[in-house]
C-alpha cells in the first residue's frame, strides 16, 4: 500500500490540472471582480426561477435514474401543479412549512419550487438520516406536509409513526405540462402559479421571508436549522453566478446531497439562475461517475465527425472531499 505522503502527491498530481483548467476559465482576476457583489439589489423571486421565456424551451433538469427530460415551461407547469396539491394540505393557514426526503432528482426540485410558489419554506429531508434526526429536524421547522417520490426510500421505523401527510410525487412530476386540473378552483391556482403571479399563498412574498431551511451536521449537539431568507439566497445565487461565470450553455453532472447548501445554491439554483442544463446522476458512486464520464467523452468525439448543433456538452463538474 502507497503511504499517505505518496498517495496525496499522487492525487495532487492528478487533480491539479483540471483545478487550474477550472480556474483559468471559471474564476476571473479577483482584482477586477474584488468588492462587486453588491451591485444585486433586488431580490430572487425563487418561485420564478422557471417563467423566463427565453429559457422556455432550454433542457432545465435531466434526471437519468427515472429517464426523464423537463423544459424550464415543463418544469414549471409541474411545480405549479403540485403547488396546487400542497395547497390543499395548508388550507388557509400561514403556518407549517414543506419537506422533501432528499434524493437529487426532479422529485425533488419540483418539491422545492412548488414550495416557494406557496410562499413556504423548504427543508429537505436525507433518507439516510435515523427516526430520531428525521422527527427532531420536522418537529424544529414545523414541517406541516413531506413529499416524496416514492415511499420506499423513506426510513421505515419514521413512516410507520409518522402523523404528518405525505404526498407521493412519483406521478405528479411525470405529468405533462397541460394537466387537466379537476376543477374551475384548482385550474385558477394552477395558472396563478404557473405565471407567479400573487406567488405567496397569503400575500406576495418579499426578500424577507423564510425560503429554505438547512440543517447543520450535529457533530457537537442536535442538527440546528439556519434559515436562509429569499434574498440571501438571491445574492449568495447572483455572487456565483457572476464569478464564476455561468451561463444558459452551461451543463453540470449534479451528484451532491440536496440537503448541503454547496448541492442546491452552488450546483443547482445557480445553474437554474442562469439558464442552464442539470443533470442528475443516480449516485456519486465511483462507477456510475466514470460510466458517465466515458459516455461524454464517445459523444464528444462524435460530435467532432458529425458536428450537431443539439450537442450540448457537460461543462461543469463540482465535488466535496468525501465523494
Amino acid at each position: 500500500k502507497l503511504n499517505r505522503t505518496v498517495r496525496r502527491q499522487r492525487a495532487t498530481e492528478i487533480i491539479t490540472p483540471f483545478m487550474i483548467r477550472t480556474i483559468v476559465r471559471r474564476i476571473p482576476l479577483l482584482t477586477r471582480r474584488a468588492c462587486n457583489y453588491s451591485v444585486h439589489q433586488g431580490t430572487l423571486r425563487l418561485s420564478d426561477l422557471c417563467t423566463d421565456p427565453k429559457y422556455a424551451n432550454n433542457v432545465a433538469i435531466i434526471d437519468k435514474e427515472n429517464n426523464l427530460t423537463l423544459t424550464y415551461s415543463e418544469l414549471n407547469a409541474v411545480s405549479a401543479n403540485l403547488a396546487v396539491v400542497l395547497s390543499k394540505s395548508f388550507g388557509n393557514t400561514t403556518e407549517g412549512s414543506v419537506g422533501a426526503f432528499n434524493k437529487s432528482s426532479v422529485s425533488c426540485v419540483v418539491t422545492m419550487l412548488a414550495a416557494w410558489k406557496l410562499g413556504k419554506i423548504f427543508v429537505p429531508l436525507s433518507v439516510s438520516h435515523s427516526e430520531s434526526e428525521i422527527n427532531h429536524i420536522v418537529t424544529d421547522s414545523k414541517v406541516a406536509v413531506i413529499c416524496a417520490s416514492s415511499q420506499e426510500h423513506i426510513n421505515e421505523d419514521f413512516l410507520n409513526h409518522c402523523t404528518r401527510p405525505i404526498i407521493d410525487t412519483q406521478d405528479i412530476y411525470k405529468a405533462s405540462a397541460s394537466l387537466v386540473q379537476k376543477s374551475p378552483e384548482d385550474e385558477a391556482l394552477f395558472k396563478k402559479y404557473l405565471t407567479g403571479a400573487d406567488s405567496a399563498q397569503n400575500g406576495s412574498i418579499t426578500g424577507e421571508h423564510g425560503a429554505l431551511t438547512i440543517y447543520t451536521s450535529g457533530t457537537t449537539g442536535r442538527p440546528k436549522g439556519v434559515l436562509h431568507t429569499h434574498n440571501s439566497l438571491y445574492h449568495m445565487t447572483t455572487a456565483l453566478v457572476d464569478s464564476w461565470k455561468y451561463t444558459s450553455q452551461d451543463r453540470i453532472l449534479h451528484f451532491l446531497p440536496l440537503y448541503h447548501v454547496h448541492g442546491l445554491v452552488n450546483k443547482l439554483l445557480c445553474v437554474l439562475y442562469a439558464g442552464g442544463t442539470v443533470e442528475f446522476l443516480p449516485s456519486a458512486a465511483g462507477p456510475v461517475v466514470w460510466k458517465r464520464f466515458a459516455e461524454e467523452e464517445r459523444a464528444f468525439q462524435r460530435n467532432l465527425v458529425a458536428p450537431s448543433a443539439a450537442f450540448k456538452p457537460v461543462t461543469l463538474l463540482m465535488a466535496v472531499p468525501t465523494v
